[in-house]
């Protein structure tokens, strides 16, 4: 299938031969999971759209905004998880897993790394500004939310993701904040279809996250990050997993029923297979260490069930 071809050659090791330019910084910044911001706001400018109440200009900017803070907490993750020696710790890192290992690896310096965040952060709120400018005061506290939660994911001294709110955190940050910000930031406007919509959306962001813990699991706990899967252990983990994935398809049929989504809505279903897949991996397989195949289709699912959700909205403005 042409979309796990795409996902399992995802580009998260970079050859040395091509470590410069855009491979440099895509590595650095762990450009390729930049899906997870992507999708959210696609979808509230998809049912803007739906609406008729789709802006190009503050949809383009609110794109770019999440982009800069997600890459800014990328590479805050990065760094802080290096002087917590957490990345330093893991000796089987995945594509999809154990950070970036530019510093592990010696290609770059922290303190590069560190600047990367400074500078991501910086720009994302500049472009952010504009939106708070021109949509008011509501986009104002949802921005900054994002924007505090995303810096303390890993910087201490809150440090979310060390004392088992990560994952939660991804969820807020990623689904609700997001899709909500997004379709404020287009159209001015808040919406509750925007808040049924964030709720899949944020689920299968955190289930990347929460499936990428598998392969760490023993290095995070000898690290002190207390993320789900070293307060529960794998194979409790690998039935919250099912739970959350099983859930999110539930939930569209149900707000699709209510009329909260538009009916075109249970399009989603026809990702469906791929959250099995990897749900049924991990049951199967949850004390063994190569995750790799339900990382992949998790990735996939959040990507598939995005750009359908999408196509649902589009769809139903002209039905």
């Amino acid at each position: 299938m042409e979309m796990d071809k795409i996902i399992r050659n995802f580009p998260q090791r970079t050859e040395l031969t091509n470590y410069k330019g855009l491979s440099r910084w895509a590595r650095i910044t762990r450009a390729p999971f930049l899906q997870a911001s992507v999708i959210p706001v696609m979808v509230a400018g998809a049912l803007a759209f739906k609406n008729g109440e789709f802006e190009i200009l503050p949809f383009v900017i609110a794109l770019l905004a999440i982009i800069m803070v997600h890459l800014g907490v990328n590479t805050t993750n990065d760094y802080f998880d290096h002087v917590l020696k957490a990345d330093e710790i893991n000796i089987r890192p995945t594509p999809f897993s154990g950070g970036s290992r530019v510093i592990q690896e010696k290609l770059e310096n922290p303190e590069t790394v560190l600047l990367t965040a400074i500078i991501s952060f910086v720009s994302g709120v500049i472009l952010g500004s504009y939106l708070i400018y021109l949509r008011g005061f509501p986009l104002l506290y949802i921005s900054l939310m994002g924007i505090i939660f995303g810096f303390f994911y890993t910087v201490p001294p809150l440090k979310l993701v060390y004392r088992g709110f990560g994952e939660l955190t991804v969820f807020v940050l990623l689904g609700p904040l997001a899709v909500i910000g997004g379709y404020l930031a287009v159209t001015g406007k808040f919406s509750y279809e925007a808040l049924f919509s964030s709720i899949p959306v944020g689920i299968w962001v955190m289930l990347i996250l929460f499936a990428n813990e598998f392969p760490d699991e023993e290095f995070d706990r000898e690290a002190g990050k207390n993320n789900w899967l070293v307060l529960l252990g794998k194979r409790k983990s690998a039935y919250v997993y099912a739970f959350f994935a099983y859930f999110s398809f539930v939930f569209v049929v149900i707000a699709a029923i209510l009329g909260r989504l538009p009916w075109t809505a249970i399009l989603t279903l026809l990702a469906f297979p791929f959250a099995y897949a990897a749900a049924d991996f991990f049951r199967q397989n949850a004390r063994g260490e190569d995750f790799l195949f339900a990382q992949r289709k998790t990735i996939q699912t959040h990507l598939l069930m995005g750009l359908l959700l999408i196509l649902s909205f589009i769809i139903a403005r002209f039905i």
